[in-house]
């Protein structure tokens, strides 16, 4: 993902037993990520990544409007969680498949720069792996 200061990515996730990760994908047989997007004018990125998450993966819910900062992010590309708290199953115009993992299984199958930071998450919120 070639990335500008403005992008983000948002991390929809919801907690029971077990932390799940929503990620997305693009179409069939692409990877999965987390869903991004640059900032929408007049919106302040928390907001963007909040509306992101409603158009990729027909998800909202209360976002952070604090990003998480992995500490070997080379990139700087500020990553938002969003605690899911309602599903839908349309998607506001976008073509993406979203399909929830386990934070362990998700970290395994997104790139470098969302795994991490799903690892600061997971440091975050306490999580540690089973």
């Amino acid at each position: 993902m070639n990335t500008r200061r403005d992008d983000f990515m948002v991390l929809p996730f919801r907690m029971g037993d077990l932390v799940d990760v929503l990620l997305v994908q693009s179409e069939a047989g692409s990877e999965w990520r987390l869903p991004s997007g640059p900032c929408r004018k007049g919106l302040p990125q928390h907001e963007s990544a909040a509306w992101e998450a409603r158009r990729q993966a027909g998800v909202s819910g209360q976002i952070y409007k604090r990003p998480l900062r992995p500490s070997n992010q080379e990139r700087r590309v500020n990553i938002f969680p969003l605690l899911v708290q309602v599903e839908t199953a349309a998607t506001m115009g976008s073509r993406t498949t979203a399909r929830w993992f386990s934070l362990q299984d998700a970290a395994q199958m997104v790139d470098k720069d969302a795994s991490d930071a799903l690892d600061a998450f997971a440091r975050r919120i306490g999580w540690r792996a089973p």
